[in-house]
């Protein structure tokens, strides 16, 4: 008698398959419901701090915010002079609205062990001005200082908070705020590049000592947020960080296939590159140089 093979049944396996595969989706259910409550209960504490941070999807930098409670605010108490308001698109609880001062000083201090190593950060001051009822800002602008307290400060330069309405001139040096894509203005303070040996605090300071009275002012907070990397063009490659030790320096960027530049105009014996492709390499050149220059 021959042996009879027998066929697979296959509408069990089908059986069997369709419940695993109803089984994972419930536990993706119940993951996505505790993630969200997760989220909740983030949100919920963040709004209640005075201190946030995020990490930059790509490379993990961290990103700090100071919130304007956490921050020296001359006169911040004085309720004559400042008012504590919530706001609705605001990271933290409480927003600081100005009500008239004539001398407006803000500064904030981080650990820079908290910022991540070889990374160069920029601060910026976090703020709106009060819909078509502020005043004092027109003409005047601050001056900004960031470095470690107690070893001296470095001058940054000078900022003008109203940006629309001051009289800009090509190459005059002041700073002028952008608006975010959180709806908020910001304006930069400077930069700083964590090489991750420093120790101490940092501080950022906005002074505007002028005899000019000022109100409607909106302050946020202050945000120390990484720089390098954020400039994205088909004409650059991506500086991910840098090395300094003796007389070593090194720059870590992004691989790009097709060996460097340098190789193929100087070091390419066998087959130098042609001055038609030369004339190509200098207009990209251009290109990459004059977007760098728009986005500063």
């Amino acid at each position: 008698m021959s042996d009879v093979t027998e066929a697979p049944d296959l509408s069990a396996q089908l059986v069997a398959l369709t419940a695993q595969i109803n089984e994972e989706r419930k536990k993706m259910r119940r993951l996505k419901a505790e993630n969200a409550n997760l989220l909740v209960r983030m949100e919920a504490m963040s709004s209640q701090a005075t201190e946030s941070f995020s990490l930059e999807k790509k490379t993990g930098k961290k990103c700090f915010m100071i919130s304007a409670r956490e921050l020296y605010i001359i006169w911040g108490d004085a309720p004559q002079y400042w008012k504590w308001i919530s706001s609705p698109d605001a990271r933290f609880e409480e927003v600081a609205l100005l009500l008239q001062v004539c001398w407006l000083e803000i500064s904030g201090k981080i650990e820079v062990s908290m910022l991540s190593p070889l990374t160069l950060y920029t601060t910026y001051v976090v703020f709106k001005l009060r819909d078509e009822d502020f005043y004092g800002f027109k003409t005047q602008v601050g001056n900004t200082t960031i470095g470690f307290v107690g070893s001296g400060e470095i001058v940054r330069g000078t900022e003008a908070l109203d940006g629309d309405y001051y009289e800009r001139e090509e190459g005059d040096g002041h700073n002028y705020p952008k608006e975010r894509r959180d709806g908020w203005m910001e304006i930069e303070l400077g930069e700083f590049f964590y090489d991750g040996r420093q120790e101490g605090e940092l501080e950022m300071k906005f002074q505007d000592l002028s005899s000019h009275w000022k109100d409607g002012l909106i302050v946020h907070g202050i945000e120390e947020a990484k720089t390098v990397g954020q400039l994205r063009s088909e004409r650059l490659a991506n500086l991910i960080g840098c090395c300094c030790e003796g007389d070593e320096r090194l720059l870590v960027a992004e691989f790009r296939p097709n060996e460097t530049l340098s190789k193929h105009l100087f070091h390419w014996d066998t087959q130098p590159m042609k001055w038609a492709m030369r004339v190509w390499v200098a207009l990209y050149l251009a290109q990459a140089l004059e977007y760098c220059s728009s986005k500063r």
